[in-house]
Parts: C-alpha cells; sequence; structure tokens
C-alpha cells in the first residue's frame, strides 16, 4: 500500500510586542526594481534556481501572493522567496530593511 503525503508549506511572521498576525504580502514593496534584484541575488546565492521557469511579471504576481510567498526572520536578516511548483527558492536579504 502506498503513501500519499500532503505539505503545506507556510511562514507566518507576528508582532513580539502584541501578538499579531502579520501579513507577509504587506511586509515589502514589490515592483519591478524588486523583482529584479530578487532574481539577481538568487542567482548568486543558488545558481540554478526555479525562478529561470519564470519571467519577471510572473515571480512578481508571485512574490505578491501568499500562496507562494516564503518569507520570515532568520538571523542574517529576512529570507525571502517563492514555493513553485516546480521547486522553492529563497534569497537572504540582509538590508531587507530597504525594501
Amino acid at each position: 500500500m502506498g503513501r500519499i503525503w500532503i505539505t503545506t508549506r507556510i511562514c507566518l511572521n507576528f508582532d513580539m510586542k502584541n501578538g499579531q498576525l502579520l501579513e507577509n504580502t504587506g511586509m515589502l514593496d514589490i515592483d519591478e526594481e524588486f523583482v529584479e534584484d530578487f532574481r539577481e541575488r538568487s542567482v548568486k546565492q543558488n545558481a540554478d534556481s526555479v525562478l529561470d521557469y519564470y519571467d519577471d511579471s510572473e515571480i512578481m504576481y508571485c512574490l505578491e501572493d501568499p500562496y507562494y510567498l516564503i518569507l520570515f526572520y532568520c538571523p542574517q536578516g529576512m529570507e525571502i522567496g517563492l514555493n513553485m511548483d516546480e521547486g522553492w527558492a529563497t534569497v537572504t536579504y540582509p538590508d531587507y530593511e530597504e525594501f
């Protein structure tokens, strides 16, 4: 008998002062410049990337959609990425406050 594994990958971020859930899609200003930067950083950090399958407008759409967006704080800054059908890619942004 086979098994079917269903996983859901979501990232939740909370305001630690008041315990409020933060909307990941509202934490960044996503524009064409950000998408270009995201793609460039992904190439440097990840080499091969699932992003190669998508054009900039598709990446922008996905970065604005909570279903695809990966966003969480880490000791190095903020991890920003996409969870796509072909796989996932994240990029570490130590300078995330600029965005």
